[in-house]
């Protein structure tokens, strides 16, 4: 049995790494209409296939979504996952905890909580020490891969059988689950996927001790690979993050009290990393002035009507934008100025809601005289009613483009 799994990990791991070349670092032509509106159509397929199975399920892990100081929800799911399956010795063990402020289990360390941080960066540790305090948490510093795992935890002092185990290491993350499963068996694993890789081919990055993740897609395990080694441990797939980032799996004797569906059933794709999730290319930096106020009129904004306008509460919204760059200077990402393409709702009474305008932050480039295509994203106001979306753009530090050409009403929507 776990020779079939792993030849079948090897040939699709092959099979993925061939085409298209995911290592390469060339620089691509900009996405473009056709490809980025197909994207979009399929994000809002994506958003309502997730409306539907969270309507007809009330145990649904999304519904409990919450961040107290996680970055996608993981808090509130966590928090359900143990209402559920009850604690036993209230430890955790998270690798790659960052700077103890955003992470998986600094909720819980307030909440009484007691374990082990390992983190690689030497500035995120010394913040995460001064977070911590006088609490029952251990912070190692280091980077660690399928050998030194053990030796660190080991010396860490790690609970041998904690509740929770978070895995998040942009890279070798398989490889040090595969070693820790037995030696360290907590009862839930919380642990980072490869959303782009698709819920179906069993894609597992080959081990490499000197991994550092180099913003690509290239890292870590597609979800079909993690759920069949999490089997092979016991463990069965109980969820992901609505933003297609973390997988969620419980011993396999507690896991009759969450919903039973399928790899794919659970998958949740990229709902991050605007467009298509991490990309497979590096995107070439470049330095830009901002754009001469007298010209900030050539800078125009044009928004496909979406197919419906009809949302659920803080349920996300997908739109597909063209930046049409008349003025004498390039605009897009650049390193001081950058231009964002922003979103924000509005209320009958003609009120923005909430604070800051919300970004689709993305790498692009239009060059002076040429348009670029982006994606948009929002979130739904989490009160039902009818409201008005709004995008536009904005050159970070400089200015609003308030020039009517700039700004797209993309009409009335109904949220709920």
């Amino acid at each position: 049995m776990q020779l079939a799994r792993r030849l079948r990990r090897c040939v699709e791991t092959c099979l993925w790494d061939l085409w298209p070349p995911t290592m390469s670092r060339k620089r691509k032509t900009e996405p473009s209409s056709f490809r980025i509106g197909r994207y979009v159509r399929a994000l809002n397929r994506e958003e309502r296939r997730l409306e539907e199975q969270v309507a007809a399920d009330s145990c649904h892990l999304h519904r409990f979504e919450s961040a107290r100081h996680s970055q996608n929800g993981e808090d509130g799911i966590i928090a359900e996952i143990f209402g559920r399956i009850g604690r036993t010795n209230r430890s955790f063990i998270e690798i790659g905890a960052s700077d103890g402020v955003e992470n998986c289990t600094a909720a819980l360390v307030e909440a009484g909580w007691r374990g082990v941080w390992i983190e690689g960066d030497p500035a995120k540790v010394g913040n995460a020490r001064q977070v911590v305090g006088t609490r029952p948490v251990t912070i190692a510093e280091s980077f660690v891969d399928r050998a030194s795992i053990l030796p660190v935890l080991a010396k860490a002092g790690a609970p041998t059988r904690p509740d929770l185990l978070v895995i998040d290491i942009d890279g070798n993350d398989y490889w040090v689950w595969e070693t820790l499963g037995r030696r360290y068996p907590a009862r839930v694993v919380v642990i980072e996927y490869n959303a782009v890789v698709g819920p179906r081919l069993n894609w597992v990055m080959p081990y490499d001790k000197t991994h550092h993740w180099d913003g690509t897609r290239r890292h870590g395990a597609g979800l079909a690979a993690l759920a069949s080694l999490g089997s092979s441990l016991d463990y069965t797939l109980v969820g992901c993050d609505s933003h297609g980032v973390n997988a969620f799996f419980v011993v396999s004797s507690e896991a009759e009290r969450f919903s039973r569906r399928s790899v794919q059933g659970h998958y949740v794709g990229p709902r991050y990393g605007l467009p298509f999730g991490h990309p497979r290319y590096h995107f070439e930096s470049f330095e830009a002035n901002p754009v001469p106020e007298d010209e900030c009129r050539l800078v125009k904004l044009r928004v496909a009507s979406p197919e419906r306008k009809e949302v659920r509460p803080a349920g996300l919204v997908y739109i597909h934008a063209t930046v049409e760059n008349g003025t004498s200077v390039s605009i897009g990402s650049s390193r001081l100025t950058p231009v964002d393409l922003a979103g924000w709702w509005v209320d009958k009474d003609n009120q923005r809601l909430g604070g800051e305008p919300c970004r689709s932050t993305q790498y692009w480039r239009a060059e002076p005289g040429r348009a670029a295509h982006l994606v948009g994203r929002v979130a739904a106001p989490s009160v039902p009613g009818r409201y008005t979306l709004v995008f536009g753009l904005v050159q970070e530090t400089v200015r609003w483009f308030d020039n009517p050409a700039a700004r797209t009403v993309v009409g009335d929507w109904i949220v709920g």
